[in-house]
């Protein structure tokens, strides 16, 4: 069994498609995706290659800090992320839940109930949706 199964994991980890940005010590900041996500630590999928084990990076998903960390494995497209520090389980949670933009927002009536889309057709009076 690997000493980074997931067995042996101190937290689960929960799937995501984030895309976020890696930081490596010579500059270079490739554009990746966070897969996996757990207080401790994540999986990405990088271009092959692009980090060796052992290597220090930040995690800079879009509007926040960046996260410092340490690549634990490396397999094919796939690397591991052991955080230097555990994150809060609200950064977690807000990350795989980031709230709506406002344009997102869903409309609502006064009493908080959904409204439903009109329909789009350009052949669509008004009068048929009195």
């Amino acid at each position: 069994m690997s000493e980074y199964s997931p067995e042996r994991r101190r937290a689960n980890r929960q799937l995501s498609i984030l895309s976020v940005r890696c930081r490596v010590a010579h500059g270079m900041s490739p554009q990746v995706w966070l897969t996996e996500l757990s207080t401790h630590g994540c999986q990405l999928v990088i271009r092959a290659g692009s980090l060796k084990q052992d290597q220090r990076v930040v995690i800079k998903p879009k509007d926040m800090e960046g996260i410092a960390g340490k690549v634990v494995w490396v397999v094919d497209v796939k690397a591991g992320i052991e955080f230097e520090k555990p994150l809060h389980e609200a950064i977690v949670d807000h990350l795989l839940n980031p709230p709506l933009r406002p344009d997102d927002a869903p409309l609502v009536d006064r009493f908080g109930r959904p409204v439903p889309d009109l329909p789009r057709s350009r052949h669509t009076s008004l009068r048929s949706c009195l």
